[in-house]
């Protein structure tokens, strides 16, 4: 996945076919008014539109062995580079601080405000462990995510005042600031707006405080911090011992209890 391909532009074209994909980028990019290989890639991380350099990835990772064969070759040679699975790699690890509600259908179940993490697989992070006990039996489970304490009236006014100071920013664009800029796009794109027209900036500001994800399930026992037994605790008197079994005691994650994140199971 994180792979990143070089080829010139001639070698691009004789097989161009093979990264006709949706799910693959490609850009053009030459070494123009660039000195170190730093700044180069730096150029490159902004033309596939990364705010920050992507997980898994480091500034110094490539060498002139990986790519290019001598500094010259920075201003000299356009070269095309290409990653596979853009949408999926941009979804990967990416984080943000905001409020998350769990839902049962329709009904509140509880809401805490911590780092919600995006991955490959679904979302993480200590506001997902939190709220996951309190999914747990829950006929439709459902996370309701706001990310910006701003409420909605006040988010769709703060996006026509940068779309006025910003005349030429595009729709995908207008959350940068407000939250990751991968995340601010999945919200754009959520929305179904296409444009910065008013209506589409309603939609973003409503979406972006009310981002809904279904969920469908865990990891499993494998990657689980905590786990919550069978035994109920009201089976069991104050001392753990069982109440229908004389000198049977049951404790930890026997027991059908579970606590908060932050050591409060380590005991």
């Amino acid at each position: 996945m994180n792979k990143l391909y070089r080829m010139t532009t001639e070698e691009f074209e004789k097989r161009k076919i093979l990264y006709a994909h949706d799910d693959t980028k490609y850009i053009v990019m030459d070494g123009d008014g660039v000195n170190t290989y730093e700044e180069y890639f730096d150029r490159l991380w902004n033309c596939f539109n990364f705010g920050e350099i992507p997980h898994g990835w480091k500034k110094d990772f490539y060498t002139e062995n990986d790519f290019l064969k001598d500094i010259l070759e920075l201003a000299e040679d356009k070269y095309v580079f290409i990653i596979k699975n853009y949408d999926v790699f941009l979804s990967q690890n990416l984080k943000e601080k905001a409020s998350v509600s769990a839902y049962d259908g329709d009904k509140f179940l509880k809401s805490f405000y911590g780092e919600v993490l995006f991955t490959d697989y679904g979302v993480s992070g200590n506001a997902t462990f939190y709220l996951s006990s309190y999914l747990t039996g829950a006929k439709n489970p459902v996370l309701k995510i706001e990310f910006t304490d701003k409420t909605e009236s006040e988010l769709y006014e703060f996006l026509v005042e940068k779309g006025k100071n910003l005349p030429y920013i595009t729709a995908d664009d207008l959350l940068t600031g407000v939250v990751n800029k991968q995340i601010g796009r999945a919200i754009v794109k959520r929305s179904g707006a296409g444009d910065t027209s008013d209506k589409s900036l309603e939609k973003i500001a409503k979406t972006a405080k009310n981002f809904t994800l279904n969920v469908r399930g865990t990891l499993g026992f494998d990657y689980a911090q905590v786990t919550r037994g069978v035994f109920s605790w009201k089976e069991l008197y104050e001392n753990f011992e069982c109440k229908k079994v004389k000198g049977l005691f049951v404790t930890g994650e026997a027991v059908d209890v579970d606590g908060d994140c932050g050591g409060y199971n380590l005991h």
